[in-house]
């Protein structure tokens, strides 16, 4: 899905590995001095890093430690560890020194950003949300706080993420779409159709030819059984991709039909009838345009399809459609080969008469009705029938005696 992928590039840029500590502190949360050896040490783990030989990092930093356990270190020395360790994915022991880190300085949004790297790599999502939120509280800068928000969402805590999300929407700088699209993915997963259509029209607002964003509001107004509302977003997604995929537009022409515009989808079916078109699309085709009071065209359709598929359901669809447009000999002859075909038997027998009846034609009516009065379905109606033909042939000689 559109959001699946634009979650996963969103992430992957959030986690640049920060290698020195944020640049600018308040007075307030200024960091120590670094020692001459301290210095010197972080110099020559830099650059082992440079040379991305993390192994030698790493020894030159072990071996300071190791040397200096009684010593009480700057945090950047614990930090330094922390990014060798992370570049060469041992994630849980770079934790431990980012944690070492942030205990001795806990002012520097780049220890809580990597750590926030760190524990996303291990998929541990909330906490890797909780520490790039810690980075945004210091810094205030936007990004951090989708980043913070993306990582909460991965981890199912929708209500974290909307509480860095909305209180974001009166702020029109960071409105883009990567944050509308967390923001909709969030609704979307806590079921709140209403909000993430409203936010699909704020992406919409500022990107509105892109058809994906187009069909997920498509399929949030069919969620809402909203079907006109669908059609149109669906209509303008197969417009903008240029579609020709026979599953986009089949389902345009289905919304058509339950947003109550029966002819208008009837036709798009209609120009999916190729040569590989299956029974079920000529049914569907056909039984719309009834929908949609045109028997005539539903009769033509049905012709081609029972050439192509031999089907006893598209004789009984035709018979019916020749029956509502009043061709009674052509629906008596439709009903009486479905009855032949053993197809819903007894009722064809019992149409066939109405039709012979309607075509004032009693004899072939009488003969009908019988047929159908052997099916225990169709039996009371076709000798009620029957009777009203004897009683009226009954009156008729009356008259002329």
């Amino acid at each position: 899905m559109l959001l699946s992928r634009k979650l996963k590039i969103l992430i992957f840029t959030a986690f640049l590995i920060a290698v020195a500590p944020h640049a600018i502190f308040s007075e307030e949360k200024k960091s120590p001095d670094l020692t001459i050896h301290e210095q010197e040490v972080i110099f020559n783990a830099q650059k082992a890093i440079e040379k991305r030989d993390f192994t030698e990092a790493e020894a030159l930093l072990q071996k300071y430690f190791d040397s200096n356990e009684t010593i009480k270190m700057h945090y950047l020395v614990y930090f330094t560890m922390g990014n060798v360790l992370l570049l060469s994915e041992k994630h849980g022991q770079a934790i431990d020194y980012y944690k070492k880190a942030h205990s001795i300085y806990p002012g520097d949004p780049v220890i809580w950003q990597n750590m926030g790297r760190a524990f996303y790599s291990l998929k541990r999502y909330n906490e890797a949300g909780d520490s790039l939120k810690q980075a945004y509280q210091l810094t205030g800068t936007s990004e951090l706080a989708l980043h913070s928000a993306t990582a909460y969402l991965l981890g199912g805590s929708h209500l974290k993420t909307l509480a860095l999300l909305e209180p974001m929407l009166s702020d029109d700088k960071v409105k883009d779409n990567n944050f509308f699209e967390l923001l909709l993915r969030t609704y979307m997963e806590m079921g709140d159709e209403e909000k993430a259509i409203d936010c699909v029209w704020k992406i919409l607002s500022k990107d509105n030819k892109n058809p994906g964003t187009w069909k997920i509001l498509a399929s949030l107004y069919m969620d809402n059984k909203n079907y006109s509302e669908a059609a149109a977003a669906f209509s303008t997604y197969t417009s903008l991709s240029s579609s020709t995929k026979h599953e986009d537009l089949k389902l345009l022409c289905d919304l058509y039909r339950l947003a109550g515009a029966p002819l208008r989808a009837a036709m798009g079916y209609e120009k999916l009838l190729d040569d590989e078109a299956d029974q079920a699309l000529y049914e569907i085709t056909a039984a719309t345009y009834m929908e949609a009071y045109k028997p005539e065209k539903a009769i033509e359709i049905l012709k081609k399809g029972i050439k192509i598929h031999s089907s006893l359901k598209m004789q009984w669809m035709l018979a019916v459609a020749y029956y509502k447009q009043r061709d009674f000999a052509s629906g008596a002859d439709a009903f009486e080969k479905c009855a032949m075909g053993d197809f819903r038997r007894g009722e064809a027998y019992l149409m066939m008469g109405y039709c012979f009846l309607y075509a004032d034609n009693p004899d072939k009516a009488k003969s009908a009705f019988k047929q159908a009065s052997l099916s225990k379905e169709q039996k009371s109606e076709a000798l009620k029938r029957l009777k009203e033909i004897r009683e009226h042939e009954n009156k008729a000689l009356l008259k002329l005696n």
